[in-house]
């Protein structure tokens, strides 16, 4: 009878330190209210906000760290540009302070090293791609772009090469990380600014929003290798999890065009809300997440039956989307 008991109690301790089975090996989405100044915490199962965390003023974009430990939040700010990246502490799910940039304003969009320690920002109204260092998150240097509105960035999976769309200059940068210098400007098409890197890092797919198509970049040459047609304003790029489907937000027409990154064919479109932008995919890549900034909602988009199957109200004009992954599954999306 002791024994039984034993093993009962030892199995009830066990069972509450091991972390519960999520939806879609997905922890938290993140979703960052530009206009509220704010960044939210959704439940993916009840698909419910369970968590609100002020901000710095107009924030776009939002990442989280390789441990999933924290996420960051670049303050772009209104007509003031900021210079500020906020620090969240996930478990606590609390803003537990700022990264000063300095002279480098209108911080925009983030991504990390495949290793977790550079964040890399960057800065339109400095024209720079800010390095951070993790976890000691102190500004580390800043490379000069000198191209209007370097927006977005993307680093190689071997963390060798950044890649910087320049909305006003018709051109994607190319920087070396490890001499934080410039390797060559890329001309693409008009207003480029969604961006994402195949998880093989053999391509660089680059949203034209005004052209309507996307520029496929070749990473060793670092050439256009082709240009596809995607009408409706492409202004969000994102690969899957597995590299089978390329997922572009169509601001204009409020739908989500699907490729075949193999054939570079597009294979279809799902209707989803109106102003769709800020895209992110579950770790297993059995769905998307898209912010529709005029309808204040985040569509929950099944890929293997290609529709929309669950909404969520957030914000008042969500954007820039992150997935805090299962403790089993810690990598940034």
């Amino acid at each position: 009878m002791t024994v039984s008991l034993t093993r009962i109690v030892l199995f009830l301790l066990a069972s509450s330190v091991m972390p519960a089975e999520t939806k879609y090996g997905v922890r938290y989405l993140l979703v960052v209210d530009k206009t509220g100044n704010t960044l939210s915490f959704v439940d993916p199962e009840t698909l419910e906000e369970v968590a609100t965390v002020p901000v710095g003023q107009e924030p776009h974009e939002v990442i989280v760290s390789r441990d999933g430990r924290r996420a960051y939040v670049s303050n772009y700010g209104g007509r003031n540009p900021g210079n500020t990246v906020s620090i969240i502490d996930i478990e606590a799910r609390k803003n537990v302070g700022q990264i000063d940039l300095g002279e480098n304003r209108a911080p925009h969009g983030l991504d990390l090293s495949p290793d977790g320690k550079l964040l890399y920002v960057t800065c339109e109204g400095a024209q720079t791609l800010v390095t951070i260092r993790l976890p000691e998150e102190k500004l580390d240097s800043a490379c000069k772009t000198n191209q209007k509105i370097s927006h977005m960035v993307a680093v190689t999976p071997d963390g060798r090469k950044a890649y910087v769309p320049n909305i006003g200059s018709k051109s994607v940068t190319v920087i070396d990380t490890k001499s934080n210098k410039v390797l060559t400007h890329i001309p693409v098409e008009v207003q480029p600014e969604g961006i994402d890197i195949s998880p093989d890092g053999k391509e660089v797919w680059v949203g034209n929003r005004r052209t309507g198509s996307i520029s496929v970049i070749d990473t060793e040459r670092d050439e256009v290798l082709d240009t596809l047609e995607c009408e409706g304003f492409p202004i969000r790029v994102k690969f899957s999890p597995s590299g089978d489907k390329v997922l572009v937000s169509c601001a204009e027409v409020g739908k989500v065009a699907i490729f075949d990154p193999k054939t570079r064919k597009e294979t279809g479109r799902i209707a989803v809300g109106a102003l769709p932008i800020g895209i992110v995919l579950s770790p297993d890549g059995s769905v998307a997440f898209v912010a529709n900034g005029r309808d204040k909602t985040i569509s929950v988009v099944d890929l293997e039956k290609s529709k929309v199957t669950g909404l969520v109200s957030v914000g008042k004009n969500p954007d820039g989307l992150a997935i805090v992954p299962d403790r089993d599954k810690r990598k940034s999306y």
